[in-house]
Formats: C-alpha cells, structure tokens, sequence
C-alpha cells in the first residue's frame, strides 16, 4: 500500500490514500471501499481520526481548507470550510463528537460540531 497517507483505528482499520479512497480493514481484511461523495473531491494529503466510541471518521483536508466528517454506517458526509484554515496541520474530535479543535499553524480554533 504504498500510497497510503494516513490511518485512524476504532478496533477496524481506515487507510487513505492518495486518489481520496478510504479504505475500511478488518481483521486484516479489506471490508470496505468509502468514497466520500463531496466536491471538491478528497485527494492527496489527508489525515485521518476516529476512535471506538465515534460515529464518524474525520479527514483533515488542509489543501480544500477544511474538515470532512464522514458518518461510519451511511456515509452522509459533512465539510466544515473556512478561508481562515490556511495552514491547516492538526486536529482533535472529542470522544462525544461535539467539539473539535484545529491547529492552524501556531493558532488553535475550537468548534462545536
């Protein structure tokens, strides 16, 4: 898988990849295939971040300026945008899924989600 860029784990495994893939692992199997159906389309450095007791996965997209939060069972997907996340290179989801805290070069924004 070398053009994997990230990886975030909730007991199963989610890889993306460089073509805005996500790929969903289980038990060493690949079980899924998620294409998030948003535009611009997700696509070369993307970060990945859930956890066990999340109903999302979260991709940061720092190249489109924004968070991508994509529900685990449908897919219904979410773009939270702003021109201000210019240097997007970190971010945090609290367990409850209600706030999320985004480092955006030296600057840290929190929002409720």
């Amino acid at each position: 898988m070398s053009d994997a860029q990230s990886l975030a784990v909730d007991g199963n495994i989610f890889v993306s990849k460089e073509n805005g893939l996500i790929l969903e692992y289980s038990q060493g199997k690949r079980v899924k295939e998620i294409k998030p159906q948003i535009s611009p389309e997700l696509n070369g450095q993307v970060r990945l971040f859930t956890n066990s007791k999340m109903k999302n996965l979260y991709a940061l997209d720092s190249k489109n300026k924004r968070i991508v939060s994509i529900n685990k069972e449908d897919y219904f997907t979410i773009q939270y945008v702003s021109e201000n996340f210019n240097l997007l290179k970190g971010f945090w989801v609290t367990d409850d899924e209600k706030t999320m805290f985004l480092l955006n070069y030296s600057k840290i924004y929190k929002i409720g989600i």
